[in-house]
């Protein structure tokens, strides 16, 4: 049997499109209960179209500090490696903890293990943390791997020159990007030029100086757009923490509103003139629909996207941001450039795969 495991809402959206593929299999999805993820199933119109359980019932509000996550993590391994048989595969994707479960149970009972969105680097372990940690965990192993792109199958090849099972199909996001697209094209979203803000990375949100330029750059973009941020809880307990808060809700080219659900936030990023983000896989979405991205972080284990000049990575340098962001903002920028995730399609080549090691 195979056995999919998954513990975050941002990991079941990615692979989504990989389990529908499933169908004509024996599988399992095992959901380890970081993130509640009932209402995506329903929104995405498969909770009932599926084979599922949670292996761990979620919790409200589920956050954990480094140690406790520590402990949680290998926890949830044996929970996993006991509902495990020598003849299974199992499939964990990215960089969550249950990613480290996933991989760690498959390498102890000796099955075969499948890393999907292998070779993500950022070359730091703390940036981001500890998401660059569990990458490379998971990648030393799981013995089947997915790179997303040719950049993250150098990085693969490069640090472990030993594995052989290596196949860049690209990425299944191509795949959950476009459903999502389709599933929400009736949605409402304003008609006037907008862009679009995402910032809730730890790394930022601990710091008050990283915040405060952030706070700047969002501040010079509203004098040249009108922005759309949809706030979230741990990014509005740190802005109000720092006394920032104030600069976003006094701006009224600003427009903060409730988090939403994926369908509707790829609703809105599609539509966009330009993304400010701090976030991991917007910045794949971004390149996806082809719009210009600056990324509001120090370092990005996304490297090919700045290939392709959409993204930019700003380290928080107000002075040199606000150039780009006047060159992204020009009419004639140039958005021509090939997608180096792939095209959509990627689940299906990668079940297709899967299957020559499971039938």
């Amino acid at each position: 049997m195979i056995k999919v495991i998954i513990g975050t809402r941002a990991e079941l959206i990615k692979m989504i499109p990989l389990i529908i593929e499933c169908k004509d299999l024996e599988y399992e999805v095992l959901f380890t209960g970081q993130h509640d993820v009932d209402y995506i199933l329903e929104k995405f119109d498969i909770k009932d179209k599926i084979n599922y359980k949670y292996i761990i019932k979620p919790r409200k509000g589920f956050e954990l500090n480094t140690r406790e996550a520590i402990r949680f993590g290998i926890k949830t391994s044996f929970i996993i490696k006991n509902t495990l048989n020598k003849d299974d595969i199992i499939i964990v994707h990215g960089d969550t903890i249950a990613t480290f479960s996933g991989s760690f149970a498959g390498f102890l009972k000796r099955i075969k293990t499948v890393h999907i969105e292998a070779g993500l680097r950022s070359w730091d372990p703390f940036e981001p943390f500890p998401e660059e940690i569990i990458r490379n965990i998971a990648d030393y192993f799981s013995n089947i791997l997915f790179p997303v792109s040719k950049a993250s199958y150098i990085n693969i090849k490069k640090q472990f020159p030993w594995k052989k099972d290596i196949y860049n199909v690209g990425n299944t996001i191509n795949d959950s990007a476009l459903l999502a697209y389709n599933l929400g094209k009736d949605i409402n979203i304003p008609d006037e030029e907008y862009g679009l803000i995402s910032i809730h990375r730890h790394e930022n949100l601990k710091s008050k100086l990283r915040m405060a330029k952030i706070i700047k750059i969002i501040a010079e973009t509203s004098k040249k757009i009108k922005l759309i941020m949809p706030l979230y809880d741990n990014t509005k307990k740190a802005l109000e923490k720092y006394e920032l808060l104030k600069y976003l809700e006094n701006n009224k080219n600003i427009e903060i509103i409730n988090p939403t659900d994926y369908i509707t936030f790829i609703r809105y990023l599609s539509k966009s003139r330009i993304l400010l983000t701090d976030g991991g896989s917007i910045q794949e979405e971004s390149i996806i629909f082809r719009i210009p991205s600056i990324l509001l972080r120090m370092k990005t284990e996304r490297t090919e996207g700045l290939y392709t000049g959409i993204n930019y990575l700003s380290k928080l340098n107000i002075k040199e941001t606000m150039k780009k962001i006047n060159e992204f903002l020009e009419e004639r920028y140039n958005k021509n450039y090939e997608n180096p995730y792939g095209k959509p399609g990627v689940s299906k080549k990668i079940i297709k795969i899967i299957k020559k090691y499971y039938l």
